[in-house]
């Protein structure tokens, strides 16, 4: 059973790629380079995720008062 490869998106790739070098699905991807624009893709996506969920939440507060 696989787990969830966690991280936030204030990682660096090199952290990432030294904490799962050996999980099957890192290895997956043969280039180093795919993998690399492949995290960058998603820490993209997750900040633009987090910065909608900040703006939901000011814009509750503000509707709240």
């Amino acid at each position: 059973m696989y787990t969830e490869l966690c991280f936030c998106f204030r990682s660096s790739f090199s952290d990432v790629a030294a904490k799962f070098g050996k999980d099957e699905r890192f290895k997956a991807i043969e280039k180093m380079r795919e993998r690399e624009s492949i995290f960058n893709d998603h820490l993209s996506d997750l900040r633009k995720k987090e910065k909608e969920e900040r703006t939901l939440q000011k814009e509750k507060v503000r509707a709240y008062l």
